[in-house]
C-alpha cells in the first residue's frame, strides 16, 4: 500500500500519541490531516474527536485501511487498553495506551507505517 504521507509525519504522530494521556483536540487535527492525505475518499471538514471516541476511530480505519478489522482489549492486569490491527494477509499491529481510542490510534499508526 502506497500513503502519500511522509513517514517522517507519520513517526511525529506515533510520538505525539504515545506521548498523549487522554481527549487532544490539536492531536486530533494532526490526524484529520494525516487522513485526509491518505485516504482516496473526501475527508469532512469537521474535525471528528479522534482521541475521545472509539466509533470515531473505528470509522477512520475504515477510511484509510479499508478491510482491516481491529480489537480492544485490555492487558493482563486489565489495567491499560491493548488494541491490535490486522488484516487478511497476516499483518498485525499493536498498541497499548492510556484510554482505548488512543490505542486504537497508536495501533493504526503503526499499521500505516509498516504497510
Amino acid at each position: 500500500m502506497k500513503h502519500s504521507v511522509q513517514g517522517g509525519e507519520i513517526a511525529r504522530l506515533i510520538k505525539r500519541l504515545q506521548e498523549a494521556k487522554g481527549a487532544d483536540r490539536g492531536l486530533d487535527s494532526h490526524i484529520h490531516a494525516v487522513a485526509h492525505s491518505l485516504s482516496q475518499d473526501p475527508v469532512s471538514k469537521d474535525i471528528p474527536h479522534y482521541t475521545a471516541s472509539e466509533p470515531a476511530c473505528f470509522e477512520l480505519i475504515l477510511q484509510v485501511l479499508p478491510g482491516w478489522k481491529w480489537d480492544v482489549d485490555h492487558g493482563m492486569k486489565g489495567i491499560l487498553p491493548l488494541a491490535s490491527i490486522s488484516n487478511d494477509e497476516g499483518k498485525r499491529f499493536e498498541a497499548g495506551a492510556s484510554t482505548a481510542p488512543l490505542a486504537l490510534l497508536l495501533a493504526l499508526m503503526w499499521a500505516i507505517a509498516g504497510s
